[in-house]
């Protein structure tokens, strides 16, 4: 259908017990993001305010490529986004509208079901969807919806006391995310010339759990540390692999990848695919070097990282990882498949103590040979 207008639905709801839409989300009313995630998609080329705020109005005036209206545009194939839709982006809308196919198409949110049995009441999951007052794309012909699955995050309407306080959570996160995306180059920034150096030792390559690693040598070895603290592989790949920051002079090499992949939505399949190409950057510099990969750490107590992906996660890593020496640490965990707790200072991070003992099992794997 070539380029849509966009009503981002701002219309003040009197029944409400408070109006959402201009309340402040950290630093930004919040019909603000909605209205950005509009702008900068690329298949809209007008975007419309419809208020009857006067607060509303003044402020979205302002705002490069908006125009306001107290009346919905009356032609079909518009799209209507809740102002109250905090946490839509672009890149769904974009995904949305090529789905779209004519007729109506609803947001929706998985629904969970509920056991029958309520002597055991469990949630099976997301059987079925359910719209959400987040957007929609009608054309008038009164067909069928049909549906376009949201995240929970995204199928957010911020419309309750309760969902703006969680809406405070969510936004927090993500501004927790930029300032660790600007920590990650930063760091990346400040490791280049140890990353462009030259060494005939060991190179250590990964995330947080390398970089923290204070040691100078390994198996008498000097060790030159290319960790950067809180990237995950894919990161690891955009922002040092592809830009080939990393010279590889050593024979032999250590990396460490996972435990920040699982905290975002990749399947298995793409995570070990991630972390491949780490093993083959090195493999295409050093054809013949000794690759050792420790599998991902257990953790103790953390919401984020489930110890039972990880063993999903290492155990698919295992099988994509047969050209490589395997290391892996059970001499770490507890009796309950869990980071011993006299290890770790947070339930992820290692200790003193938890270095030590990573150190000793990598070095007898080596000697092993």
């Amino acid at each position: 259908m070539g380029k849509y207008i966009a009503a981002v639905d701002c219309r003040t709801d009197n029944t409400s017990e408070s109006n959402f839409l201009e309340l402040n989300l950290w630093g930004s009313p919040l019909f603000t993001y909605a209205v950005n995630a509009v702008l900068n998609c690329p298949d809209i080329d007008k975007t419309i305010v419809v208020t009857d705020n006067n607060k509303i109005k003044n402020i979205a005036l302002n705002i490069n490529g908006v125009t306001v209206s107290e009346e919905m545009p009356r032609q079909t194939g518009v799209i209507v986004v809740s102002g109250c839709a905090a946490f839509l982006k672009s890149r769904t809308l974009s995904m949305a509208l090529d789905m779209y196919r004519g007729g109506l198409m609803l947001s929706a949110a998985g629904k969970h079901e509920i056991n029958p049995d309520y002597s055991c009441i469990m949630m099976r999951g997301k059987s079925e969807l359910e719209p959400v007052n987040v957007f929609y794309i009608d054309d008038g012909s009164q067909s069928c919806p049909s549906f376009y699955e949201l995240d929970d995050n995204e199928a957010l309407a911020v419309d309750s006391v309760n969902n703006f306080e969680l809406a405070l959570v969510l936004r927090k996160k993500e501004i927790n995310a930029e300032i660790l995306k600007q920590n990650i180059l930063n760091d990346i920034n400040n490791k280049k010339s140890i990353m462009q150096s030259e060494s005939d030792g060991i190179c250590m390559i990964g995330h947080s759990q390398i970089d923290r690693w204070k040691t100078e040598s390994i198996s008498g070895l000097k060790v030159r540390n290319c960790g950067i603290s809180g990237i995950s592989s894919f990161e690891y790949n955009d922002y040092i692999l592809e830009q080939s920051l990393i010279k590889c002079n050593e024979n032999k090499y250590i990396v460490m990848h996972g435990t920040n992949d699982i905290i975002y939505n990749y399947s298995i399949d793409e995570i070990c695919r991630s972390i491949r190409k780490t093993i083959e950057y090195i493999r295409a510099r050093k054809p013949y070097a000794d690759i050792y990969f420790i599998n991902c750490l257990h953790t103790n107590g953390r919401m984020d990282r489930s110890n039972k992906t990880i063993d999903v996660l290492n155990k698919n890593l295992y099988e994509c990882m047969s050209d490589v020496r395997w290391i892996s640490t059970p001499e770490m965990d507890n009796e309950y498949g869990e980071l011993n707790p006299a290890y770790t200072e947070d339930g992820l991070h290692l200790n003193e103590k938890g270095y030590a003992l990573l150190q000793s099992i990598t070095e007898r794997e080596m000697e092993n040979e």
